[in-house]
């Protein structure tokens, strides 16, 4: 959760300046209008439908060109939000902990800039940026779903630690599930060819000496294949 508020930072800011910037009552109202429909189990295209009908409604009763601007610039960002994986969801925590101040997002987005090029095999290189950024990670703390006694300097250490490797291997760790999957396709080829073997062996057959060579792509399949268990 913390990964994808870093990643729709941009729209969190936008949203917060928008509501503090421009707070005709109608203005105000929209913004009330989108906090109250958001919810766990949101239907993502009608939440949208029903935003954009609002949208429609106060335009018409917003009497200067920028404060209209300014409802059209809200409902984008609401958009945008909703195309993020868990960015509505953050949204109504964010409103439901009462959290106005997402600059603390970008302190943390800087925090997580910073990790590139240090060692993230333990996470005691990251105590030191956590407790500088101490008051931040605890505004944060409840909407990640952490206690109060989960909270300490050492689990957001291994939050970032987590948010640090996932961002430095991603493509490798793409690519490794690829091949594990490539990997259980030629897993069922090779048993069969295994059982056929197995049945018809150089003792009792005249045998080709092709049936007998190594099966291409063994040495790759034993050296990966304990991570073929959890398919």
């Amino acid at each position: 959760m913390l990964q994808a508020a870093i990643i729709a930072q941009k729209s969190f800011l936008r949203l917060e300046q928008t509501e503090l910037r421009y707070r005709s009552r109608k203005q105000q109202e929209f913004y009330q209008y989108v906090a109250d429909n958001l919810a766990d189990d949101l239907d993502k295209e009608a939440f949208s439908r029903k935003i954009h009908q609002k949208q429609v409604e106060v335009l018409p009763l917003i009497t200067t060109e920028e404060g209209r601007a300014a409802i059209d610039t809200y409902a984008t960002e609401i958009k945008v939000l909703s195309q993020y994986k868990l960015g509505l969801k953050l949204l109504a925590l964010f409103k439901q902990y009462e959290l106005q101040d997402f600059s603390i997002l970008k302190s943390i987005s800087d925090v997580v800039e910073s990790l590139q090029g240090k060692d993230l095999i333990t996470n005691d290189n990251l105590i030191s940026p956590v407790l500088e950024n101490y008051e931040s990670f605890e505004k944060l703390g409840p909407i990640l779903g952490i206690s109060q006694a989960e909270s300490t300097p050492q689990a957001y250490a291994k939050i970032l630690q987590v948010i640090g490797l996932t961002n430095r291997h991603s493509k490798a760790y793409l690519e490794f599930g690829q091949l594990i999957k490539l990997l259980k396709k030629w897993e069922n080829i090779y048993k069969a060819i295994a059982l056929v073997r197995e049945e018809y062996t150089t003792d009792k057959y005249n045998l080709p000496a092709e049936f007998t060579a190594n099966i291409p792509g063994i040495s790759v399949y034993q050296k990966y294949a304990e991570y073929l268990l959890d398919l």
